[in-house]
């Protein structure tokens, strides 16, 4: 291998230039290389799967270098911090034997893997109990994610019936099944799945973004902008064309 002196670095059409390297020359690395470094010297190299619902999943990924931090999640300082406290031990299991209260703490969910100090990791974290609380608490870095917000809503179907509403008509506009995507200027767009009766939840980062429904039911819904985070829960409404 050879070494290379980081006396200056310049990234060009995905291409990382090290100046200096050699006397009067320079060493061209590809990213790739770069990344593949990084793993090998990596303390801790994990991949964070965050579920706010069964509705939509996001991933995040992180290195813990000897000395600083990298990676897409935005709480990777905080983690990285932890794992050099706490080791392996953030990721333990309950015990076969724990007597948890039966608290349930939310439909939250996340799996973990990776390695961790040369060990592999593959875990899953859940708010379904006592126990299973406290372990997620424990691990609370992996799931805080500054400068990103929860964000839950619905497709709602109107109107559900034809012409004037006659007594005793059951004309509820239900929260239905469909498929939402978000778009936003500087961020990938996201897809969520709405449930009827339950809605949708996906995190998102702060700022704005344009939401759009696909619902087999109706004729047309109606795109909406929101700005993360926002208060209360968003609705996307879609047209049944019953009149």
């Amino acid at each position: 291998m050879l070494a290379v002196s980081p006396i200056g670095r310049k990234l060009v059409a995905g291409v990382l230039i090290i100046m200096g390297a050699l006397a009067g020359g320079q060493v061209v690395v590809s990213e790739q290389a770069v990344a593949a470094q990084l793993a090998v010297n990596s303390i801790s190299n994990l991949t964070v799967s965050y579920r706010p619902s069964s509705s939509s999943q996001t991933i995040f990924k992180l290195s813990c270098l000897a000395y600083s931090a990298a990676g897409t999640h935005p709480n990777k300082k905080a983690i990285c911090a932890a794992i050099a406290k706490q080791g392996t031990a953030l990721f333990a299991p309950v015990a076969a034997d724990a007597m948890c209260t039966q608290i349930y703490g939310g439909p939250e969910t996340a799996k973990i893997t990776g390695t961790v100090n040369g060990r592999k990791i593959n875990t899953a974290f859940s708010r379904t109990d006592g126990c299973q609380i406290a372990r997620w608490n424990t691990a609370k870095a992996f799931f805080t994610f500054p400068r990103y917000a929860t964000i839950n809503g619905r497709i709602e179907l109107s109107p559900t019936c034809p012409g004037p509403v006659q007594p005793g008509q059951d004309c509820t506009n239900p929260s239905a099944t469909g498929t939402v995507t978000f778009t936003s200027k500087v961020q990938k767009s996201v897809k969520a799945q709405a449930l009827a009766d339950i809605g949708f939840s996906v995190l998102l980062r702060t700022g704005k973004w344009t939401l759009t429904a696909s619902q087999t039911g109706a004729m047309r819904c109606t795109p909406i902008t929101i700005t993360v985070p926002t208060p209360g829960e968003v609705v996307i409404d879609c047209d049944t064309g019953i009149r």
